[in-house]
């Protein structure tokens, strides 16, 4: 029983969860989740008189088993199918909220680094198995002929990335409250850079995570172009592609087709 007057709906976050309709009204149907997969409370004309006008302190108690969610289904769930992942990384709970599809699921896939390209109908992963470079003769294709470069290697400034690196989450054993996990890669001083994964983690999964991304951002300052012939026409954006350099294992980020000649931008996996 409420002591002022509303209405309300609660969702148990089942696989079968349908879309609330005062948030599809406001939202619109078509970008509005059904959260599934994730509890949810909605209040209908709540009246805030009693409260000041102001929207109340409201507290929740929850019993759940936490058995942790496949990333893919978070994504195919908040985007209605539109996006498609076969990763295997899984989080406890993943609040997915933002002004649009893109803002509520972009900081689970810049953590985990799930690899996504627009292939016209879906926006999916690879679905190549890899390829294998084994020797210089496949490198270093023209369109004309004309000798081109065999691997060209750049690397970004340091500074372009982060010395200091804090993620925040939630934490089940804080109550589902706000923690914050940090990784540094010097003592001297730096940039610093804050994430706002909306993810329920453990204390160590969110220690763990923090440092894979600061890792992460790192090692891709380094990026190669290889300029391949058609036999990896096929090659998509996300896959693995392994060299003979050091580091051996790297991911296409950007693939080009001229005149037969596959341009494929890569940074290291």
């Amino acid at each position: 029983m409420f002591k002022v007057s509303t209405i309300f709906r609660f969702y148990d976050g089942s696989e079968n969860q349908i879309i609330d309709p005062l948030i599809g009204s406001v939202e619109g149907i078509a970008n509005t989740p059904a959260y599934r997969g994730l509890a949810l409370a909605v209040f209908e004309n709540l009246e805030l008189a009693e409260f000041g006008n102001r929207i109340p302190f409201l507290t929740f108690e929850i019993l759940a088993d936490f058995e942790p969610i496949p990333i893919g289904s978070i994504l195919s769930d908040a985007s209605t199918g539109d996006v498609a992942s076969s990763s295997g990384r899984a989080v406890i709970g993943y609040a997915a909220y933002g002004s649009s599809v893109r803002a509520a699921i972009e900081p689970l896939i810049d953590s985990y680094s799930i690899d996504l390209f627009d292939d016209g109908t879906i926006i999916r992963g690879a679905t190549g198995s890899g390829a294998i470079i084994a020797g210089d003769d496949m490198l270093g294709n023209s369109a004309d002929g004309s000798q081109a470069p065999r691997i060209q290697r750049e690397q970004g400034a340091t500074s372009s990335q982060p010395a200091v690196l804090r993620i925040s989450y939630y934490d089940p054993a804080r109550d589902f409250q706000s923690g914050e996990a940090r990784a540094a890669v010097t003592e001297q001083n730096g940039r610093e850079e804050r994430v706002e994964l909306p993810a329920v983690l453990t204390a160590d999964e969110a220690k763990g995570l923090v440092h894979e991304i600061i890792a992460r951002r790192w090692a891709k300052r380094d990026l190669i172009t290889l300029r391949l012939p058609p036999a990896f026409l096929d090659v998509e954006p996300g896959e693995a592609i392994e060299l003979p350099l050091s580091p051996q294992d790297w991911t296409v980020e950007k693939c080009t087709i001229d005149a037969y000649v596959v341009i494929a931008e890569l940074s290291p996996r």
